[in-house]
Protein backbone atom coordinates (compact mmCIF):
# COMPACT_ATOMS: atom_id res chain seq x y z
CA UNK A 1 0.00 0.00 0.00
CA UNK A 2 1.51 3.32 -1.10
CA UNK A 3 1.58 5.80 1.79
CA UNK A 4 3.67 8.68 0.45
CA UNK A 5 5.27 9.61 -2.86
CA UNK A 6 7.62 12.38 -3.91
CA UNK A 7 10.09 12.77 -6.75
CA UNK A 8 12.80 11.57 -4.33
CA UNK A 9 11.17 8.62 -2.56
CA UNK A 10 8.24 6.23 -2.18
CA UNK A 11 7.05 5.08 1.24
CA UNK A 12 4.77 2.06 1.42
CA UNK A 13 3.49 -0.70 3.68
CA UNK A 14 4.05 -4.36 2.81
CA UNK A 15 1.15 -6.09 4.55
CA UNK A 16 2.40 -9.59 3.75
CA UNK A 17 5.55 -9.22 5.87
CA UNK A 18 4.30 -6.26 7.95
CA UNK A 19 7.16 -4.01 6.88
CA UNK A 20 7.65 -0.34 6.13
CA UNK A 21 9.37 0.12 2.75
CA UNK A 22 11.12 3.27 1.62
CA UNK A 23 12.48 3.39 -1.92
CA UNK A 24 14.87 6.19 -2.74
CA UNK A 25 14.90 7.48 -6.31
CA UNK A 26 18.11 9.52 -6.14
CA UNK A 27 19.51 12.68 -4.60
CA UNK A 28 17.49 14.44 -1.91
CA UNK A 29 18.11 17.75 -0.15
CA UNK A 30 17.22 18.34 3.52
CA UNK A 31 13.37 18.39 3.33
CA UNK A 32 13.31 15.96 0.42
CA UNK A 33 15.34 13.56 2.59
CA UNK A 34 13.67 14.11 5.96
CA UNK A 35 10.01 14.12 4.88
CA UNK A 36 10.03 10.56 3.43
CA UNK A 37 11.90 9.29 6.48
CA UNK A 38 9.37 10.96 8.79
CA UNK A 39 6.53 9.46 6.73
CA UNK A 40 8.14 6.03 7.14
CA UNK A 41 8.30 6.66 10.90
CA UNK A 42 4.57 7.52 10.91
CA UNK A 43 3.84 4.23 9.20
CA UNK A 44 6.10 2.32 11.59
CA UNK A 45 4.23 3.79 14.57
CA UNK A 46 0.73 3.42 13.07
CA UNK A 47 1.30 -0.26 12.29
CA UNK A 48 3.37 -1.05 15.39
CA UNK A 49 5.93 -2.44 12.97
CA UNK A 50 9.35 -3.82 13.86
CA UNK A 51 10.71 -4.13 10.30
CA UNK A 52 11.86 -1.76 7.60
CA UNK A 53 13.32 -2.01 4.12
CA UNK A 54 15.38 0.84 2.73
CA UNK A 55 15.73 0.35 -1.00
CA UNK A 56 18.78 2.53 -1.54
CA UNK A 57 19.70 1.13 -4.95
CA UNK A 58 19.27 4.60 -6.56
CA UNK A 59 20.32 6.47 -3.41
CA UNK A 60 22.85 9.28 -3.72
CA UNK A 61 24.94 11.40 -1.37
CA UNK A 62 23.38 13.20 1.58
CA UNK A 63 24.78 16.14 3.49
CA UNK A 64 26.68 15.68 6.74
CA UNK A 65 23.88 17.59 8.52
CA UNK A 66 21.29 15.12 7.21
CA UNK A 67 23.49 12.20 8.20
CA UNK A 68 23.68 13.63 11.71
CA UNK A 69 19.90 14.19 11.78
CA UNK A 70 19.34 10.55 10.79
CA UNK A 71 21.68 9.26 13.51
CA UNK A 72 20.66 11.60 16.31
CA UNK A 73 16.97 12.28 15.63
CA UNK A 74 15.26 9.87 13.24
CA UNK A 75 16.89 6.60 14.20
CA UNK A 76 16.37 6.93 17.98
CA UNK A 77 12.69 7.70 17.33
CA UNK A 78 12.38 4.67 15.05
CA UNK A 79 14.02 2.42 17.60
CA UNK A 80 11.79 3.80 20.36
CA UNK A 81 8.79 3.07 18.12
CA UNK A 82 9.87 -0.59 17.93
CA UNK A 83 12.19 -0.92 14.92
CA UNK A 84 14.19 -4.13 15.29
CA UNK A 85 15.12 -5.20 11.74
CA UNK A 86 16.42 -3.07 8.88
CA UNK A 87 17.07 -4.52 5.44
CA UNK A 88 19.14 -2.30 3.15
CA UNK A 89 19.32 -2.75 -0.60
CA UNK A 90 22.93 -1.88 -1.51
CA UNK A 91 23.27 1.38 -3.48
CA UNK A 92 24.74 1.38 -6.98
CA UNK A 93 26.89 4.45 -6.30
CA UNK A 94 30.11 3.99 -4.33
CA UNK A 95 29.68 7.31 -2.48
CA UNK A 96 26.23 6.26 -1.27
CA UNK A 97 27.55 2.85 -0.17
CA UNK A 98 30.28 4.58 1.81
CA UNK A 99 27.86 6.97 3.52
CA UNK A 100 25.44 4.20 4.47
CA UNK A 101 28.24 2.00 5.77
CA UNK A 102 29.50 4.82 7.97
CA UNK A 103 25.99 5.64 9.22
CA UNK A 104 25.37 2.00 10.10
CA UNK A 105 28.63 1.81 12.04
CA UNK A 106 27.65 4.91 14.06
CA UNK A 107 24.20 3.66 15.06
CA UNK A 108 24.00 2.09 18.47
CA UNK A 109 20.99 0.09 19.49
CA UNK A 110 19.25 -3.23 19.72
CA UNK A 111 18.45 -3.68 16.06
CA UNK A 112 19.70 -5.96 13.29
CA UNK A 113 20.72 -4.65 9.87
CA UNK A 114 21.40 -6.79 6.82
CA UNK A 115 22.49 -5.67 3.35
CA UNK A 116 21.07 -7.19 0.19
CA UNK A 117 21.51 -6.87 -3.55
CA UNK A 118 17.79 -7.11 -4.31
CA UNK A 119 14.40 -6.33 -2.83
CA UNK A 120 13.42 -10.00 -3.14
CA UNK A 121 16.33 -11.07 -0.91
CA UNK A 122 15.40 -8.45 1.69
CA UNK A 123 11.75 -9.55 1.69
CA UNK A 124 12.78 -13.22 2.13
CA UNK A 125 14.98 -12.32 5.09
CA UNK A 126 12.36 -10.16 6.80
CA UNK A 127 9.67 -12.81 6.23
CA UNK A 128 11.75 -15.13 8.46
CA UNK A 129 12.10 -12.62 11.32
CA UNK A 130 9.59 -12.25 14.12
Amino acid sequence: MLYYESPEALVSWNQEIKTVVIEWKGFATRDEYQIPLNKSLELLIANKATKSIANTLKFSAISPADQQWFSEVWFPKAEEAGLKYMALITPEKAVARSILKRLDSELVGSYVTENFDSLEEAVRWLAQTK
